[in-house]
């Protein structure tokens, strides 16, 4: 495999004022003061050079529809909202236009004239009595380029900067925020370039998602656009400006938050959802260092200057409305020994959000000095969503990356429960216990294309979702554009019961192809076993009956009738048995003394025959029935489809919307509702579509 280091270059934001800063980051005036809009309306002017774009930028790019896509990105996450304008004007300046550009002018290129390549910039002037922003400009570098011959593409080109990412981090700065220690954070001050050689594609699009900590700064400015219920955590560390403070969920392991310590030790992450939290302080020297996060002046003053130390860790909770005080001690005479640098999968080393797929399994590279030292059994994720196979541990050649320092691989799975957000690799040393992170380094987040805070708003994709969570296959476009249709001509897709999502997803449940599907698996578990299927168990088997076609559908539904019964575990219950004891005993399940079924010889037919215990013994005994057919009329049966349909709705609720198995008492009170209810399945299917839990597969809840 080829193995590939990429180097990131820093985003940038200049100031009218030399100013602090911290994550996630606001900015503010050398007296403390929050920088930030007066209004929470703003007027931003697109330069006609968006229209005409020069040598820098992929040609064909829709540059005025990645403004425009960058810029609702943050409208979606606060309460602000943007008024677009035209200008003539193609240089950024103090004339009091809030001005973005891509002009290749001298005045632009000045900019940039003080070396390094940065992406773009921003310049933002405020009042410094008050922190009130009166006019911010954002521009892009003209001369950046790539093996392509330029710079910027929104198609992942290789070797390019994705244009959406830059200005939708670009317009975090006009806003008022600064850069953020969180690695997978829109704001982190390190985007990188697009890779696609050596038989790695990797295009480097997660950083157009705004993340929790990116959502947690403009909220703390600007406010919530959908009111939510919140907490906020501070207190201080026996340490000066610089020392970075990050909270992660205690079940989920989700980084939801952080922040840079003042001159006074002093920190506070606000917005954080209420909960338990894991909280760590760490020393920034890479992925990100301090000195990229703010300027060493006002309350940060001596930011990048202060001593190292190693990481800790402590725990807390946060309370809704409430502020939540954690104090945490650092020894500043010891100082680390383990510096992860960069990471990356499958061959690719950046410093950058790695990112990553429910269901996926990829090999996983951390690099930097002191990492070899950590054994397989000392990395981890805080996070039930993401495990390791401590087995495939190995430690790397690292001149084939051209590298000095260690590089370390494993391979790791990530659950396709997997929820959207930012998770931390956790490493520790073995002989001394010091422990180091890559702070949300890996970005569970599959679906940059979309803008939404969430892209299950969306009916499109509402409706492919519908058809890969309950039929496991891409929707074909006929079947596509018609529940479209239903939901694109609705009301009220919320709360109308002729067209809304409720009736949309709960068909699918209802649908012939769901019944030749998974609730045809699901009834032979529950006739064989007596059980609930696990989810492990019943995905693969679910996935087995899908074809392309009806007759492949048939074919399937045959063969894995014919490999159920043959399985360890059926075989251990049923194996010893006369062919009398077998049949009594599945009929038995039900009460059962005789069948409605499709005929045995044709099961996948029109025709139904009505067999008894003793039809079914004596097909057995006479070799004309095998037990794989009989299994299969029984689960087949009129009867045990009425039987079992309540509870395959209950719990195909779990499967196909949660991805897991259900809990008990959640189960069993859903289908005591459906009994009492069972002309209301509306009110379960909604619970499980508006649940928090669902929605975060897809993004923010």
């Amino acid at each position: 495999m080829s193995r590939t280091f990429i180097s990131l270059l820093l985003a940038a934001c200049l100031l009218g004022m030399s100013l602090p800063a911290r994550p996630y980051t606001n900015q503010y005036t050398s007296n403390s003061n929050l920088i930030r809009w007066s209004s929470n309306t703003i007027t931003i002017a697109f330069s006609t050079s968006l229209s005409s774009p020069g040598a820098n930028i992929k040609p064909g790019t829709d540059v005025v529809g990645t403004v425009r896509r960058a810029l609702l990105r943050w409208s979606e996450a606060a309460n602000i909202q943007f008024v677009e304008t035209s200008s003539a004007q193609q240089d950024v300046g103090q004339d009091g236009v809030n001005l973005i550009t891509i002009a290749d002018t001298p005045t632009n290129r000045n900019v940039f004239a003080n070396g390094g390549e940065n992406q773009a910039r921003t310049r933002v002037f405020f009042d410094p009595n008050t922190g009130l922003i009166s006019e911010a400009d954002i521009v892009i570098n003209p001369a950046v380029g790539g093996r392509s011959s330029y710079g910027f593409s929104t198609d992942g080109t290789d070797d390019t900067f994705d244009l959406e990412a830059t200005f939708t981090h670009e317009i975090g700065h006009l806003l008022g925020l600064n850069h953020s220690g969180v690695i997978g954070a829109t704001m982190q001050p390190r985007q990188g370039r697009n890779f696609n050689m050596s038989g790695i594609n990797a295009p480097a699009l997660t950083m157009r998602t705004l993340e929790d900590d990116d959502l947690a700064g403009i909220r703390a400015l600007y406010g919530q656009r959908t009111p939510q219920t919140v907490g906020t955590l501070n207190g201080h560390v026996n340490y000066g400006a610089g020392a970075h403070v990050w909270a992660e969920n205690a079940a989920s392991g989700h980084v939801f938050g952080s922040a840079i310590t003042k001159s006074d030790g002093s920190y506070e992450i606000q917005q954080l959802p209420p909960g338990q939290y894991r909280v760590g302080c760490e020393f920034l020297d890479e992925p990100v260092v301090a000195a990229e996060i703010a300027p060493n002046s006002g309350p940060f003053a001596g930011i990048g200057a202060q001593p190292a130390f190693m990481t800790v860790e402590g725990q807390t909770t946060v309370n809704p409305g409430a502020v939540t005080t954690l104090n945490l001690t650092v020894n500043t005479g010891s100082a680390p020994t383990l510096h992860p640098a960069v990471f990356g999968v499958n061959g690719l080393l950046i410093a950058s959000p790695t990112q990553i797929a429910a269901g996926e399994t990829a090999r996983l590279y951390v690099g930097g000095f002191g990492v070899d030292a950590v054994t397989a059994t000392g990395f981890s994720f805080n996070t039930p969503f993401i495990t390791i196979d401590r087995n495939s541990y190995q430690v790397e050649n690292n001149a084939a990356f051209g590298v000095t320092y260690p590089i370390v691989s494993f391979n790791i799975t990530v659950a396709d429960t997997g929820k959207f957000g930012d998770y931390s690799l956790r490493m520790q040393r073995p002989d001394t216990g010091e422990i180091s992170y890559l702070v949300g380094g890996l970005a569970l987040d599959p679906y940059v294309q979309y803008v939404e805070l969430n892209p299950i708003d969306r009916n499109d994709f509402f409706v492919t979702q519908q058809y890969l969570d309950f039929l496991f296959r891409q929707p074909d476009q006929a079947g596509f554009n018609a529940w479209l249709n239903v939901l694109n001509n609705c009301s009220d897709v919320h709360n109308d019961p002729t067209c809304d999502r409720i009736l949309v997803s709960s068909s699918f449940f209802g649908s012939p192809e769901f019944q030749l599907k998974g609730y045809f698996v699901y009834r032979f578990y529950k006739l064989a076993f007596n059980r609930l299927p696990t989810y492990a168990e019943v995905i693969p088997d679910m996935i087995s009956v899908t074809g392309q076609t009806q007759q492949e559908v048939f074919q399937k539904r045959a063969a894995f009738a014919n490999n159920f019964v043959q399985r360890p575990a059926f075989v251990s219950l049923y194996g010893a048995l006369s062919n009398t004891d077998f049949v009594n005993t599945l009929m038995a399940r039900y009460s059962l003394t005789q069948i409605t079924t499709p005929d045995p010889q044709n099961p996948d037919g029109t025709q139904k025959v009505t067999l008894t215990n003793a039809d079914l013994i004596n097909g057995l005994n006479a070799g004309t029935l095998t037990r794989a057919q009989v299994v299969r009329a029984i689960a087949d049966s009129d009867q045990v489809f009425q039987l079992e349909f309540n509870q395959a709705f209950v719990y195909m609720q779990y499967v196909g919307y949660l991805r897991r198995d259900p809990e008990p008492a959640g189960y069993q009170g859903w289908l005591n509702y459906l009994n009492t209810h069972p002309t209301d399945s509306r009110t379960m299917v909604r619970g499980f579509v508006d649940s928090a839990e669902y929605r975060s597969r897809f993004g923010q809840p």
